[in-house]
């Protein structure tokens, strides 16, 4: 089963994963490469 993307503009596009990973590293341009990872909080128990 192939997956298909359906853009704003209502057109169908098969599912291309590359494509997105080409899109985050081309708005990381220009980030410091130093990324400081913390820990998520759990969820609170209210």
């Amino acid at each position: 089963m192939a997956i298909t993307v359906v853009k704003r503009n209502g057109q169908r596009e098969p599912y291309d994963a590359n494509k997105i990973n080409l899109a985050i590293e081309d708005a990381a341009t220009g980030l410091d490469d130093n990324i400081t990872w913390s820990p998520r909080s759990p969820p609170s128990s209210n």
